[in-house]
């Protein structure tokens, strides 16, 4: 029996790619996996799930805003999991090691698993450089930057293996120092088990009631506001136009506060995140997903999970023309609109709505992705980088 531990600060419950990625390595042969995470509930527990042991740590995930105390928070939880894992060792339980960001250095968690020569898996989910450096003044910047290029290069040389979730992120890393041989790229695509790529729920005719939604994480980087003010906007020139906001975030008090101030409660509602089964029977009854990430550093380096779960279902999307999108994506699948420009947002939806023949074939067209990048194929690449680093 090999003995995995993956880290992560996250809450599990809602964590779709960390559980995707468990659940895969659960289901090779002779694999035991135990998460050490944050807790969510007022007291930490310990459980199984779908074959995963899950312990939580006394820590809460932090959610404010304060960036003092969100590092302090992962300094916590790093020193916590390291005791955690040395524990797993003194119990002949820790062969490697997995480590999700964010932060790079909670791999300093893992080190207890090389006093036995395991292997250290750092699985980055965002690249720390582009997602905080963006959260400071232009003044404070540039230090920033390079003490978060320092604390990425030295987490990627202790790690064994590294994986990127998409080849634009994996080509910045090898730019600043990560050799490609150490890197694995395993995109955070919906499972099919879940969600099922075969089916298409898409065709509405037009009439009635034009549904779009925006659901995953409310903040205000992902530009909630732009689809409460376009959909608000296009209300007088497409009267059954709705939008419901559905997702976790620090952002959902301000977009119900902007929602009052258009005084649109009546056709735009803002809601908390669901299960990832409730997410589908919710996106079952749209017409539009809209996804409107507004352009940094870091949003050009991702593909939102929540334009990949409605490809999956056959829902058309209207999303922001940023790099990594239309490095997997094209016109033909999508509606473009440009990064933070509402009026160009107002004609995406509009041109939608307009064209429900035109929506239904780039949904068709949307679903080659999943044809050529499917979960089936990104957990075959994570089980063959375990079998080829050992760490199975």
């Amino acid at each position: 029996m090999k003995y995995v531990t993956m880290i992560a600060y996250t809450r599990y419950s809602r964590d779709t790619r960390i559980k995707r990625e468990a659940e895969a390595l659960v289901g090779m042969n002779g694999i035991n996996v135990t998460l050490f995470t944050t807790k969510e509930g007022k007291k930490a527990r310990k459980y199984e799930w779908r074959g995963v042991d899950v312990q939580e740590s006394r820590l809460p995930k932090y959610q404010g805003s304060n960036l003092a105390i969100y590092f302090l928070s992962y300094l916590i939880f790093t020193f916590l999991s390291f005791c955690f894992c040395f524990a797993q060792l003194v119990r002949g339980r820790l062969n490697a090691v997995h480590v999700h960001n964010m932060p790079n250095f909670l791999i300093f968690g893992a080190l207890p698993v090389k006093l036995r020569g395991g292997k250290i898996i750092l699985d980055v989910h965002d690249t720390m450089v582009e997602t905080y450096a963006a959260k400071f003044q232009e003044g404070r910047k540039k230090l920033l930057r390079k003490v978060l290029a320092l604390e990425e290069l030295v987490c990627t040389r202790l790690a064994d293996a590294v994986i990127a979730v998409n080849e634009p992120q994996a080509e910045v890393l090898i730019k600043r120092g990560v050799p490609r041989r150490k890197i694995t790229i395993v995109m955070n695509v919906p499972d099919e088990r879940v969600f099922d790529y075969r089916n298409t729920f898409f065709d509405r005719k037009r009439g009635g009631s034009f549904r779009t939604v925006y659901h995953g994480t409310v903040a205000r980087r992902n530009g909630v506001d732009m689809a409460i003010r376009a959909v608000a906007d296009l209300r007088s020139r497409v009267p059954g136009i709705e939008l419901d906001i559905s997702g976790a975030g620090d952002y959902l008090a301000e977009c119900q506060d902007l929602v009052d101030e258009l005084d649109a409660g009546e056709f735009i509602r803002v809601s908390g995140g669901m299960a990832s089964e409730d997410v589908i029977n919710f996106l079952k009854n749209m017409d539009l997903e809209i996804v409107t990430n507004r352009r940094s550093p870091a949003s050009e380096l991702m593909l939102p999970v929540k334009l990949m779960e409605s490809v999956a279902l056959g829902l058309p999307v209207v999303t922001a023309r940023l790099p990594t999108i239309e490095y997997y994506f094209s016109e033909e699948m999508v509606f473009f609109f440009e990064p933070d420009d509402l009026d160009s947002l107002v004609g995406a939806i509009l041109e939608a709505n307009e064209n429900r023949e035109g929506c239904r074939e780039k949904a068709r067209n949307a679903k080659r992705f999943l044809e050529k990048y499917g979960w089936n194929i990104q957990k075959q690449g994570l089980l063959d980088l375990y079998e080829k680093s050992g760490a199975d």
